[in-house]
């Protein structure tokens, strides 16, 4: 197989909205050949040698060992240090737009090169993007070959490593503005999940001077951040003096809730929403058979419950200090759930008895 047919990769277009007709609303997933994985993993863990060194420690995506729960605890912590000290708390959400899809080719690699990746090793990671071409599948059929002149492979083994080259600068620049909150002594003011970024802040001042750093180096390096998507809520602002947060000209969204990566940070804990997430959960599988009149036996009916629903209904709680109170109402819901599916062995007992 020739060096040119090594570099085409088969791109599988998948849509994350409803709408079918904009082009922005579908997103990339490569599909790379046998032995272009075995490269990249073999590359992966020559380069994670190196990086895994000077890695910020903010950065906890896509890192061996480390959950990506740890950046939601250094969040949860913080809200919790300022509500124990009555302090203000901004925590800002950053929106990276397309963030795999906008890497600058010769950007990246001057960053590799600067963090100790020579020789050899940058030739090949470096002939790997020079020329590489990709083939969109669309309804089965396949276009013909489109250069790729920035971004990487969503999707590559390799992907995740370069991305953190790519934008460990920014948290090291973070880091050492000493700007940002503290759990204690510890700086922790942007905890961060690969493209997942939240900033941490005991005043405006110094959330706005971040910002202006993380906008200094997105604009710089090529790397948009959506300020219409970024969201900051407030924790003991009563009393404050709040001003305007501005990225790139534009206000950033004061709200009571945000999502950070797939918790749902609130200025006051909202446990009724978790339960009615798990309870949701349940009903979505009622069209699947989860119910008593030839339904699935009450085992499997348990076991899709422990499966599907309590996970959603308990992500990210290992990372929140809550109240017995809300423990007791998420027990309470719980055990009615549980008991629902003991009741199920014997209504369907008595249903199977019955002579039809």
């Amino acid at each position: 197989m020739s060096d040119e047919e090594e570099k085409i990769d088969c791109s599988i277009l998948l849509t994350h909205k409803r709408d079918l007709i904009g082009n922005t609303h579908y997103r990339g997933i490569t599909v790379t050949k046998t032995f272009a994985k075995i490269l990249q993993s073999i590359l992966k863990d020559r380069v994670d040698s190196v990086f895994n060194n000077i890695q910020n420690s903010l950065q906890r995506g896509f890192t061996e060992g480390v959950s990506s729960l740890c950046a939601a605890f250094l969040t949860s912590e913080a809200i919790e240090e300022s509500k124990k000290l009555k302090i203000l708390l901004i925590l800002i959400t950053l929106d990276a737009e397309k963030a795999f899809d906008k890497l600058n080719h010769e950007i990246l690699f001057n960053k590799l090169y600067h963090y100790g990746i020579k020789g050899k090793l940058w030739i090949l990671l470096r002939n790997l993007y020079k020329g590489m071409s990709i083939k969109v599948k669309w309804e089965g059929q396949c276009t013909e070959d489109v250069m790729v002149l920035q971004g990487i492979q969503q999707g590559a083994k390799l992907s995740t490593t370069l991305y953190k080259c790519y934008n460990n600068v920014i948290l090291d620049s973070i880091l050492k503005s000493g700007l940002g909150a503290c759990i204690g002594d510890i700086q922790v003011p942007a905890p961060t999940c690969a493209d997942d970024i939240a900033v941490l802040a005991n005043s405006t001042a110094d959330a706005q001077g971040i910002l202006d750093i993380v906008q200094h180096h997105t604009s710089r390096d090529l790397v948009k951040i959506n300020p219409t998507k970024s969201e900051a809520v407030l924790y003991n602002a009563k009393g404050s003096n709040i001003s305007t947060l501005q990225f790139e000209d534009n206000d950033i969204n004061i709200t009571n809730e945000t999502k950070h990566l797939g918790i749902n940070e609130q200025n006051r804990a909202n446990i009724s929403e978790r339960i009615r997430t798990g309870r949701a959960t349940i009903y979505s599988l009622l069209g699947a058979g989860l119910h008593v009149r030839r339904g699935f036996s009450p085992m499997v009916a348990y076991k899709l419950w422990r499966t599907y629903a309590v996970p959603r209904s308990i992500y990210g709680l290992e990372v929140m200090n809550l109240l017995a109170k809300e423990k007791d109402m998420l027990e309470l819901a719980e055990r009615k759930s549980s008991d629902k599916f003991k009741g199920f062995q014997i209504i369907q007992q008595i249903w199977l008895s019955i002579p039809w």
